[in-house]
């Protein structure tokens, strides 16, 4: 059954999401690099070493500086994602295709090499701006060919266009570019996970396989980045995806989710707190008198010490998950400063880093000890 679209496609600028892109708008100044035509390049070598743009010492000049990135276009290798990331993303590949150049920057020059060709999926998402798990996925495209796989990082994953596929045109300066809209975007990433189009590196959660745990990754991204919640989602996938697959995957997601490794927090914690009938909520703020708020809510104007990832609220246990911005000077001193106000408000912090989920069944055995210790402290 082909997908005609959703109401919340036209509404996503007026939900809390950060996505900032809509419809006749255009890409956010500076935020993707342009790509330039080889051709044109390649004179600007031959006119700086004073030889024709057929004399091979110009074109070694491009491959020296440049990246191609599609087959008429390149860029800077200034903007090449770091080599270790890339590599790692090329060994979750279903074809171990390696993407040394980012997403939107990939799509960009294919669709300004082919202005009749659609955004899709992973490529649409980094354009939208919710680009997370795009990186290291195939550029992909539809248009009225037939569906092809890519082989080579120059060529995009083909998929053919349906019929009713509704289409947003956003603009890179002023070169009109063609995306599928949110939610249809949403819901054709998803399948690309459930068949394994597309992978990338998850820990082993007990009865959780790996593609489900990426599509719940997905799901919680795009609910951040649009504000769109369960009804949108179970509306958008009607008839699309299986419904009980559906239905799974949306019970397992959450709001406020801020990164994938959250996401991977969530579901960790919440197998241990199932088995204690405790329960953990996202984004709990905490305010510098000691009081707790709603999850998911600020209060205006009221001084606020931090927003836990995660918070069992009875039992006062704080999960946070420390990314690499925590690895700071300024950051750890402000992370030492919480740490004390919380535990002098009784709160028991359990800091998470990334390398702990190698561990998984370990990191929920231990949140689950946390979790009766802290009852057991309660009933003594």
């Amino acid at each position: 059954m082909p997908y005609a679209g959703s109401d919340s496609d036209d509404l996503v600028h007026r939900f809390p999401g950060f996505a900032g892109v809509r419809d006749g708008l255009p890409l956010p100044p500076g935020d993707v690099p342009v790509p330039e035509r080889v051709a044109e390049v390649l004179g600007r070598a031959a006119d700086h070493l004073g030889v024709s743009p057929m004399d091979p010492r110009a074109r070694r000049q491009l491959r020296e500086w440049y990246e191609q990135v599609s087959p008429r276009y390149v860029i800077s290798r200034k903007f090449l994602r770091p080599d270790a990331l890339s590599a790692s993303d090329a060994r979750h590949h279903p074809r171990r295709l390696r993407y040394r150049v980012d997403a939107r920057t990939r799509i960009t020059a294919h669709l300004l090499e082919h202005p009749g060709w659609i955004a899709d999926s992973w490529s649409a998402a980094a354009l939208l701006g919710i680009g997370d798990f795009s990186d290291g996925a195939d550029t992909c495209v539809t248009h009225s060919g037939n569906r092809r796989l890519s082989t080579d990082p120059l060529r995009p994953t083909q998929h053919r266009k349906p019929a009713s596929l509704p289409v947003w045109t956003v603009y890179l300066n002023d070169a009109p570019m063609k995306v599928t809209p949110p939610t249809v975007t949403l819901i054709r990433c998803l399948r690309s996970v459930l068949i394994e189009e597309h992978a990338w590196q998850v820990p082993k959660i007990a009865r959780l396989s790996e593609p489900l745990i990426r599509a719940v990754q997905v799901i919680d991204r795009f609910r951040r980045g649009l504000g769109i919640d369960e009804r949108h989602i179970a509306e958008v996938g009607r008839g699309l995806i299986d419904a009980r697959k559906l239905a799974r995957i949306i019970s397992l997601s959450g709001p406020g989710t801020d990164s994938p490794q959250e996401t991977l927090l969530r579901l960790i914690a919440g197998q241990a707190a199932a088995r204690s009938g405790a329960e953990f909520l996202p984004q709990v703020p905490v305010y510098c008198d000691g009081r707790i708020g709603e999850a998911c809510s600020k209060e205006a104007g009221v001084p606020l010490l931090t927003v836990l990832d995660l918070a069992e609220v009875t039992w006062k246990i704080a999960l946070m998950f420390d990314g690499a911005h925590h690895w700071t000077k300024k950051q750890r001193e402000r992370d030492a400063r919480i740490n004390f106000e919380l535990a002098h408000s009784g709160w028991l912090v359990l800091r998470v880093s990334y390398g702990m989920f190698n561990d998984a069944s370990g990191l929920a055995a231990k949140i689950e000890e946390a979790i009766r210790e802290r009852i057991s402290e309660a009933a003594a």
